[in-house]
């Protein structure tokens, strides 16, 4: 018989809630974090909710920086990026599910090998490349 704990019905969901609540974290502390001013910030106790909640540093952001600029040429170089990759893979897929030739499976466990990476792994060596420029 098995544990009457995991036979629950809500179990999967307070599991689920858990884990959202776990993913979410970094979103909503970089969020109260940007409205927090400078003395909040570094305090120790962290401050969970600011206090004096500030737009200063997005008053500085859109009136000393050309944000916007930046984030229409981010948009359009990521739209861009998306819809070619999105081609390129839509007939990659296609020719790999439909053809079968010698070493079709290599190059397929080759790419479902990427995915299997996490991609912190890739961070240090990333870091490594990028400190020695």
């Amino acid at each position: 018989m098995g544990n009457k704990i995991f036979e629950n019905k809500y179990f999967p969901y307070a599991i689920a809630i858990v884990i959202l609540a776990f993913m979410t974290l970094p979103i909503y502390w970089t969020a109260v974090t940007s409205f927090k001013p400078d003395a909040e910030t570094y305090v120790f106790p962290p401050v969970y909710f600011p206090r004096h909640p500030t737009i200063d540093p997005y008053k500085l952001l859109f009136q000393n920086y050309p944000f916007v600029y930046y984030l229409r040429n981010s948009l359009i170089v990521t739209s861009i990026t998306t819809l070619i990759v999105t081609v390129v893979g839509m007939f990659a897929a296609y020719g790999l599910s439909l053809y079968k030739f010698k070493g079709s499976n290599f190059i397929l466990y080759s790419l479902l090998a990427t995915r299997i990476i996490p991609p912190l792994s890739l961070l240090l060596p990333f870091y490594i490349l990028v400190s020695k420029v």
